[in-house]
């Protein structure tokens, strides 16, 4: 049987699918635990389809602007540091929903906060993956990533009960910001070159940073 190298692990794609897969199970956890422990302290359906409105309308006003700002980035480093963020911020909504009194804005301004920075791990995602995949092989790598995502739903849909049961509300949040911190980890050990424009198979100037019209590719 080969053995695995070190270098094989640490390989780029294998580096981003495994990032995506553990950020996918602590969104899932982190989903389920919100949904749960809004209704669990409300028993109002209303209040918590307000968190499903809330992650929907995040998305579509900020995602036209984090699609225009990561063509204007480093898209790894973007990935990194959006992974980075969403593990300090639900650090952050732990501590204020132990903290502070107002335990209601606290959970709405942190779903708020976390789905405004998820909406630039797509793009940046999408565009590191045409930095460190051939062409002719980002329909197989996309397939393997779909396949990741589902398996990591499965995965986050089926430990959810049991971490809410044994580590409470607060523990499972923290679960979810070790998987985002995880994840930025392992999107730190990618090794991507800097390739003149003909050269890279996204058709972006890697060289130096884009400098088109924000205004004209917001809309």
């Amino acid at each position: 049987m080969k053995k695995l190298s070190l270098n094989k692990i640490l390989d780029n794609s294998n580096l981003l699918i495994s990032s995506i897969g553990v950020s996918s199970i602590g969104d899932t956890v982190f989903n389920i635990t919100i949904m749960w422990f809004i209704y669990q302290e409300t028993q109002s359906a209303i209040s918590t389809s307000i968190i499903g409105v809330l992650w929907h309308l995040t998305s579509i006003f900020i995602s036209p602007f984090a699609g225009t700002f990561v063509d204007r980035h480093t898209p790894n480093r973007v990935l990194l540091w959006s992974y980075f963020a969403s593990g300090l911020i639900c650090i952050l909504f732990v501590l204020g929903y132990i903290i502070l009194e107002y335990r209601d804005f606290v959970i709405y301004s942190s779903v708020f906060l976390l789905n405004s920075i998820n909406t630039f791990i797509m793009p940046a995602k999408n565009r590191t993956l045409g930095k460190i995949v051939q062409k002719e092989k980002i329909p197989q790598v996309n397939g393997l990533i779909v396949s990741v995502n589902q398996i990591s739903d499965i995965i986050g849909n089926s430990i959810s009960g049991l971490l809410i049961g044994i580590l409470g509300f607060a523990g499972s949040i923290l679960f979810d910001s070790i998987t985002f911190f995880i994840a930025s980890l392992l999107i730190s050990h990618l090794k991507i070159k800097r390739l003149h424009k003909d050269q890279n198979i996204t058709g972006f100037v890697e060289t130096n940073q884009y400098k088109g019209n924000y205004k004209k590719d917001l809309i």
